[in-house]
């Protein structure tokens, strides 16, 4: 697997460097990151400071402005794709210490030739990161099961690892909780000083962002702003659409676009929700419609990626590799509901929950998915394995009852 990972991390680096910058595309994370590098503070437009992103990744990518200048959008696209490849070898080591070795290596091999996964690290954005940090921290929790005890040193680790995958994405909070406490429950006679111990890195940790926009906002934010703006966002069409759905009077759209230049975003909230809300109130089905609409286009493809018909490199990169995934795992559905029980629940959860929470909001960007397509692969890795070995006994079967006749 180590050989499989540095051989795709050179293919992938050279890549990057014979496609250059225009290859290259980012979102608000770097665009925050090169107002922090200038000076200009926590903020997407200078003068106006902003808590709609999470802080770990733009200040991570604040760094490599600071250090690489010109050449930062290059640096990054180039250790976004050298953490993909950990990513890749920690997915397959995860998977080892709860499966057979053949189907932890076909799991890491999976993740390492995906296309999406191959293909995205060219966006300069939280998802690679959010990925990488979320295959480190079951790894850790993997670690952990697997021994009698863990030590004090292991708590503060598991703290700092919860609170930096949380400062990434902080939708993986409930996610991190079930962890936290199934893995709590398997440890009966764990000294409550390293519960608390836990606990109370994580909250400084964290502490330093929510201090900030207490002082910034003079709110209580601690994680994101933007709660409301992804619900009102469900109304634009480029998420479902359908013209229907799209009932947002044109007037009050004007009127928000013309306060998102003037006002930041945390003060922007009570305008979203004033105009989600008063949607819901009036057409509370058609909310719930445009809901079951999005849980689709999560797993498919949001409008905004097709014009004129479905785009071919959307439907290669992204929709082929997941019907992929998906036929392995269902053609050895008994299999892994006898064998895996757990991982199938667990995988379940995971999948279900990333949908909902999109559904209800908005599937506007299909990197959305690739929060939670990855946790597929160690599921299509065991079912691949039984499917080979169920394979492998019927075609020696044959053989074995000429010799025995």
């Amino acid at each position: 697997m180590v050989i499989a990972a540095a051989c795709v991390t050179v293919l992938r680096c050279a890549a990057v460097l014979v496609a250059g910058t225009d290859a290259i595309h980012s979102a608000e994370d770097y665009l925050i990151a090169t107002n922090i590098a200038a000076g200009n503070g926590y903020c997407m437009v200078a003068g106006i400071p902003t808590a709609v992103k999470a802080p770990f990744v733009p200040l991570i990518l604040s760094v490599f402005c600071l250090t690489a200048g010109t050449l930062a959008p290059l640096v990054i696209v180039l250790v976004q794709h050298c953490l993909m490849s950990v990513a890749a070898y920690m997915l397959f080591a995860m998977c080892r210490s709860i499966m057979s070795e053949r189907a932890a290596l076909i799991a890491g091999i999976l993740f390492l030739i995906h296309p999406s996964y191959l293909v995205y690290p060219f966006t300069i954005e939280s998802t690679p990161w959010f990925i990488f940090m979320s295959i480190l921290m079951l790894r850790w929790f993997a670690v952990q099961w697997n021994q009698r005890g863990s030590t004090f040193g292991a708590y503060l680790t598991g703290g700092v690892l919860s609170a930096l995958v949380y400062l990434t994405q902080p939708l993986v909070l409930p996610l991190l909780g079930i962890l936290w406490y199934n893995f709590l429950r398997s440890r009966i006679g764990v000294p409550v000083r390293r519960m608390l111990v836990t606990a109370a890195v994580f909250v400084v940790c964290i502490s330093p962002w929510v201090v900030r926009n207490a002082v910034e906002f003079g709110a209580f934010i601690p994680a994101k702003s933007g709660f409301w703006l992804n619900f009102y966002t469900g109304y634009d069409m480029k998420s479902h659409g359908v013209a229907e759905y799209a009932v947002l009077p044109p007037t009050r759209v004007t009127e928000i676009d013309s306060l998102e230049t003037l006002t930041d975003d945390v003060r922007m909230e009570r305008h979203y929700r004033r105009a989600f809300m008063d949607v819901v109130q009036s057409q509370p089905d058609m909310y719930l419609k445009k809901t079951a609409v999005q849980f689709i286009r999560y797993w498919t493809l949001p409008p905004r990626y097709i014009t004129n018909g479905v785009i071919l490199s959307s439907v290669a990169v992204r929709i082929i590799p997941q019907l992929l995934l998906m036929v392995i795992i269902l053609s050895a559905t008994p299999y892994l509901w006898k064998h895996y029980r757990w991982l199938c629940i667990a995988v379940m959860i995971g999948t279900l929950y990333f949908t909902c929470v999109y559904s209800l909001t908005h599937t506007t960007n299909i990197r959305f998915k690739l929060d939670s397509e990855w946790m597929l692969i160690p599921l299509a890795g065991v079912a691949a394995e039984g499917i080979i070995s169920q394979y492998s006994m019927s075609a020696t079967r044959p053989g074995l009852e000429e010799s025995e006749s």
